[in-house]
């Protein structure tokens, strides 16, 4: 699980099978979905094709709201240079 909040991330140790991972906050959905990609890739946790369930809030500063899931594959559908999500 991935999270720009660092006491999220304490707080996600204590779930079993959760692999709490720091980021930073990103503008938009693209860049987040781009990031996550990138990062799991070089940590080798992904491979491409893989497929993927992406939970986030939007927009995407605000806390406590899970309101967009994005079921995604690995490579598919790079989005570059894409303005903030409003």
């Amino acid at each position: 699980a991935l999270t720009h909040d660092e006491g999220v991330q304490r707080q996600m140790t204590l779930y079993r099978g959760v692999d709490p991972i720091l980021m930073p906050l990103l503008e938009s959905t693209d860049q987040l979905i781009n990031a996550v990609e990138d990062l799991l890739l070089e940590q080798k946790l992904l491979r491409k094709n893989d497929r993927i369930a992406l939970l986030s809030g939007i927009p995407i500063e605000a806390r406590g709201k899970t309101n967009m899931m994005k079921l995604h594959v690995v490579g598919e559908l790079r989005v570059e240079n894409e303005p903030p999500h409003e």
